[in-house]
This record gives structure tokens, sequence and C-alpha cells, in this order.
């Protein structure tokens, strides 16, 4: 499936393109009309097979119905009729929102939280059926399935489910969710569970991952207490305040720090959950620290009492890089 969702959806991939121009004829017209004509039609003997559960609705089913009501076929003809008419105008319905609705990808579909929630429960059903047809299950999702899955998504994240086939879904934050392969989790990630921060320096974390240290004079006073950093990534701290050596290390169990800015102390495992960080990236997650503190969580927040004030004499500038990516941040997350 190619990642470009602006195409319209394509023919239903459950099922093949069928052409029957002679479905609302009953089997008594085409049998008159083949006798007319002199034509013999081919006959398929499985269809007078009575363990068939068709064939005992065709042979022993109808009959009856139609002793109660002599236009019974052409009723469930017509209804056949609507039916495909509305199926067909919730596929375009589903085609017009899916743009902006589902991602796909080779091996899932990624759906938006905010279009997932004022999509109709027909359009919804749809949906999650057509989502699991692209990705070949090998079975039909029944009612009771999808219904399931609805009520999973609408718990929100942390939701998980195995559909027919051993295809996953999984409810991520915002009440986005994946039917699928998971989408790869994409932030700093550290290797080891502590390495040293040399300052000045560089510490390489693994992946491609590394954070800079440099010491640096305080700012102008024309730019204020603060110089603004570029991103979320990167901070300037109160060298004085810091305790030497600094480390990079892995949160610990239960860890607490005081944000600046915040009351009180903060348990580690929230400040994650609030800034939405996916849950497979909190343990390697980098902290940087000294031997008795937590100084700042990169893309996070820093520790109050170390931030730049407008005392400050000596800068220490951190920054988190990434060599050769572009568009990687917190940004995902929040």
């Amino acid at each position: 499936m190619p990642d470009d969702n602006s195409r319209p959806l394509a023919l239903d991939p459950r099922h093949p393109y069928l052409i029957r121009p002679l479905l609302h004829v009953i089997r008594g017209e085409i049998e008159a009309y083949c006798a007319e004509h002199g034509l013999e039609p081919r006959r398929d003997p499985t269809n007078l097979d009575q363990s068939a559960t068709r064939n005992r609705i065709r042979h022993e089913l109808l009959p009856r119905l139609i002793e109660y009501n002599p236009h019974i076929v052409a009723a469930l003809g017509r209804t056949a009729a609507i039916c495909a008419d509305e199926h067909d105008y919730l596929r375009q319905a589903l085609a017009a929102a899916w743009p902006g609705l589902a991602r796909e990808r080779s091996d899932a579909v990624d759906f938006a939280g905010d279009a997932w929630r004022v999509l109709h429960p027909a359009l919804q059903r749809e949906a999650l059926r057509l989502a699991y047809a692209l990705l070949g299950g090998g079975a039909t999702l029944e009612l009771e399935q999808i219904e399931s899955a609805r009520a999973i998504v609408a718990r929100g994240v942390g939701g998980r489910a195995e559909l027919p086939g051993g295809v996953l879904l999984t409810v991520g934050y915002g009440g986005e969710f994946t039917v699928g392969a998971p989408p790869a989790a994409n932030g700093p990630q550290l290797a080891v569970d502590e390495i040293p921060l040399p300052a000045p320096g560089q510490a390489t974390l693994g992946s491609g991952w590394a954070i800079e240290a440099a010491e640096c004079p305080p700012p102008a006073p024309s730019m204020g207490a603060t110089p603004p950093p570029a991103s979320s990534w990167e901070i300037y701290l109160d060298a004085d305040t810091i305790m030497v050596p600094l480390v990079v290390r892995r949160r610990r169990p239960g860890e607490r720090f005081r944000p600046a800015g915040g009351r009180g102390s903060r348990r580690l495992q929230d400040l994650f959950v609030d800034a939405k960080v996916p849950r497979a990236l909190r343990a390697a997650w980098p902290v940087i620290a000294t031997p008795a503190a937590i100084v700042w969580i990169p893309g996070l927040r820093a520790a109050a009492g170390y931030t730049v004030t407008p005392a400050t004499q000596r800068m220490l500038h951190l920054r988190l890089v990434k060599t050769g990516a572009e568009g990687w941040g917190l940004s995902d997350y929040r």
C-alpha cells in the first residue's frame, strides 16, 4: 500500500468485483426463458447439496416463506438492492473522509483521533472493516469484534486488542490508534544505563544521538535573563549551581524531581505521561544529573534551582543532536 493517502479508495479489496445482471430474476423465469429459446443451462450439482446452509434456505425455507407471502422473492430483491445502494453510499462517504482520517503504511493503517471521534458509527465500522481488509486479514470481522474494537478505542490510550489473524489494534494518545504494526517510536534513547558527560564536551547516547555541553558567558542585558533556546532539546543552565561531574543516565524506579517553575516535586513517570512520551521510549530516555540530583530531562523540563537568573556569571549550554535527522522532536507526543 502506498503512503500517499490522497488517492480515492479503490474497489473493496475484500471481494472480487461481480456483475450479476440476473440477480433479481427468479429461477422460474430463467428456466422458462431457456425453454422458450431452446437453451440448455449449465447446472451446478452442488446447489442440490442439502448440507449447505444456503441450499437449505433455497430449497426449504424460501418455499415456506412464499406460502406466507407470494411476493417474498421480489421483496428480498428490493431489500438487497436498497442495502447495496446504502453500502455504496457508506463507501463513498468513507472515501471522502479517508485522507483526513487514515494513513496507510505497508503493514498498518494509522487513524487520527480527532477525525475518528466525529465519524458516524456506521462509518467507523466500515473504516475498521476496510483497514482490516487492506492488511490482508483472512477472516471477516464480525459485528461483535468490530464493536469491541470501537469500545477499546473509546477507552483511550493503552488500549490493545488482537483481531483475527493476529492483526493488532493499539491505541495511543489523543484517541489515535493503529490497526496493524504499531508505528516506530522516535526519540532520544540511551544505549546503556549511564555515561559521563564532560563539560565542555560531547557524549554519545546511541542510535545516532548525542548530547553536547559547552560553557558560555552570561547573556547580554539586552537579551534578558535567559537566551532563547532553539528548541526543547537544548537549555541554558547556571553553571555555578551544578555539582560536577555530570552524567547522562536512565530514570530510576519511583524517581522524583522538582521542575523549574512548578510547585513541589513530581514523579518522572507522571511527567512522561503528561508529555505523551510513548511508553516504549520512557525507560531509556536520557536524564541529565549530578551525583546528587536531576538537572534536566531533555525535551521536557529543567529542575528547579539550576536555571539562569540575572545573577548568573557562567552558563552551561546543553543540546541534544541527531545527525542526519529532520523533523524529529516531541511534537509527535504533545
